[in-house]
């Protein structure tokens, strides 16, 4: 018998010998007297594999057959999907396709769930990790049909193990529920008052098919939660042909079609999520019950959050709580909103969602400079335009923080509710502190780019957007007894007014303030840019759209 050994320098070490020694074959019975065996007689016996078929045939005589043969000899392999048809041909026809996924489903949803979403791809700098607790395996463990026909000792397990009795309970409730019309878009979206017990019924069971990962329930779910209404290629064409900077080419398509933030690999520990889990919310949850539930309804119904059964929150899969709150409960002229402090911490030692993130990553923060840039314009107006009305106007972007997109793989953990059932908002949330990088999309400081090429080039731009917006009425005209009062603006080496040297007219800046662009024009102007900066945006983020 003969091993293939390196160790000769070990066994009869030799100071002149080189450091690296060629493996060599030696008798087994050369090394028997300077091995003892009788040590190994307390250990159980090992049975190592069959030797591999010695390789004896020459590389040049070896051909395709004898290679193929040879290699399934040494390297035996298995799977448990197995596509029909032994030909290429029949292999790849449409039923084995569909066979193909079927199989690939049954084994794991996930796998398919992260081939057919093309948005948020698995890459490792986007990704949260919270450390494996036992609450973890509990539905992966009930689906793997262990213990299924052992009552007792499920009920015994139960009994031991909290969130075990709550994966029991929540089966007994959903477990035979459909889940799949919880896929796709609410159709619902514009009538909803009230939460819909339906979806929640159908959304918690897909939790479960997907053993408790919200990333792969929100690739799989779709719709509104990946940004699937937009087209995102045609976006980035436009910005092409727009002109716009490389720098903001480049964060937009990372945006919009890698999500954000730009850069997260982050994990936490089992304590930091049990102490955001003790903590609870914020008292302005309590304060209004009404009132709040309403706030959730309103970003449940429009997509940006999904809705599961709270007391499915132990058993997610990487999720990091954040303490909820609302703001605006008594405005008399605002909804109230859901918020939370991504900064927060319950303990001095806990890790937050900033904690995680740097604006060193993210595009470079612009709206700082908006408001003066914007009192830079209405000066130059005036010098243009000494005895004529300004009007002022601002556009508020509807749900700005959630139409950026965050990762899948970060879904559980930029925002999820102890007690609530919300349980993660799979968009850009409005934080409490100030606005990070991250939470201010910088398509918002970038729309400046369309909107500054389709002034001139839009002609029908007022034609195209009026019959989306109510009605716009101007003040009436002030009288010339008025316009006398006006005070006039002396043009100086920087500012000399809205009209070029050639006697064209600038184009205005169309200054973003956050999710506010400001604007102001004299009468004949004031429409054409309030609805150029409209269509700016449906170039940035698709044309509005009745069901969506």
């Amino acid at each position: 018998m003969f091993v293939t050994v390196a160790v000769a320098t070990l066994l009869c070490p030799d100071l002149s010998a080189p450091s690296f020694v060629p493996y060599t074959k030696v008798e087994l019975s050369a090394l028997a007297p300077a091995l003892d065996f009788s040590l190994l007689a307390d250990y159980p016996v090992v049975v190592a594999e069959p030797p591999l078929p010695e390789d004896d045939v020459p590389d040049v005589d070896l051909g395709p057959d004898c290679a193929a043969r040879r290699a399934i000899e040494r390297h035996p392999t298995r799977t448990l999907v197995a596509p029909g048809g032994d030909t290429v041909r029949s292999v790849f026809t449409q039923a084995a396709q569909r066979r193909f996924r079927l199989d690939l489903d049954a084994v794991d949803p996930h796998i398919a769930a992260k081939i057919d979403q093309p948005f948020g791809k698995e890459n490792l700098l986007q990704s949260f990790v919270l450390e494996a607790a036992l609450c973890h395996v509990l539905s992966p463990l009930w689906k793997s049909g262990f213990l299924v026909g052992d009552e007792c000792s499920w009920e015994s397990l139960c009994t031991a193990c909290y969130p075990a009795r709550l994966l029991h309970d929540l089966l007994s409730d959903c477990g035979d529920v459909p889940f799949s019309t919880a896929r796709g878009f609410n159709p619902n979206w514009d009538t909803e008052t009230e939460t819909n017990q339906d979806r929640v019924a159908a959304t918690t069971p897909a939790f479960f098919h997907f053993n408790g990962s919200v990333a792969n329930l929100a690739r799989w779910i779709g719709g509104p939660h990946v940004a699937q209404q937009r087209d995102h290629h045609t976006t980035m064409d436009r910005l092409r042909m727009a002109g716009v900077d490389e720098r903001v080419y480049r964060d937009l398509h990372r945006t919009f079609c890698d999500s954000i933030p730009a850069l997260c690999p982050a994990e936490a520990t089992e304590e930091n999520f049990l102490a955001c889990h003790h903590c609870g919310n914020h008292s302005t949850v309590d304060e209004d019950p009404e009132k709040t539930h309403k706030a959730i309804v309103k970003d449940s119904r429009k997509g940006f959050a999904l809705l599961l059964d709270q007391r499915a929150i132990l058993l997610v899969l990487h999720c990091h709580l954040t303490s909820q709150g609302v703001v605006d409960l008594n405005a008399p002229h605002k909804n109230p909103r859901p918020i939370f402090d991504s900064s927060f911490r319950p303990e001095p030692w806990c890790w937050a969602i900033n904690d995680w993130t740097s604006p060193d990553n993210e595009p470079p923060l612009t709206f700082s400079t908006a408001e003066m840039e914007f009192v830079v314009w209405l000066c130059n107006l005036r010098i243009t335009h000494p005895a004529d009305e300004i009007y002022l106007a601002d556009d508020d972007i509807s749900g700005a923080f959630r139409l950026m997109k965050h990762h899948p793989n970060l879904s559980p953990c930029t925002r999820a509710d102890s007690v609530a059932s919300v349980l993660s908002t799979l968009a850009a949330p409005l934080a409490t502190t100030p606005i990070p990088p991250i939470s201010t999309p910088s398509v918002w400081a970038d729309d400046s780019w369309p909107a500054h090429c389709l002034w001139t080039a839009a002609a029908d731009a007022v034609a195209a957007i009026v019959p989306h917006l109510p009605a716009l009425n101007l003040a009436p005209a002030p009288s010339a007894r008025d316009t006398a009062k006006f005070r006039a603006a002396d043009p100086d080496t920087t500012n000399f007014g809205v009209m070029q040297a050639d006697g064209t007219r600038k184009i205005p800046p169309c200054n973003m303030h956050v999710d506010d662009a400001l604007h102001a024009d004299v009468g004949i102007h004031i429409f054409h840019s309030i609805c150029v900066s409209i269509l700016a945006l449906f170039w940035l983020l698709g044309h509005w759209c009745p069901h969506h």
